[in-house]
């Protein structure tokens, strides 16, 4: 059972992390973008 709660807790930790990641990657892109142009 704990190794299923384990396998469980990690698939939620990527499916939570994995959009979190995405977004910040995105952000970061865009700041980049921002900052370029004005600088």
């Amino acid at each position: 059972m704990s190794d299923l709660s384990g396998l469980a807790n990690a698939g939620f930790g990527m499916i939570i992390t994995a959009p979190i990641a995405l977004v910040g990657a995105v952000l970061l892109a865009f700041v980049r973008l921002v900052f370029g142009t004005k600088i």
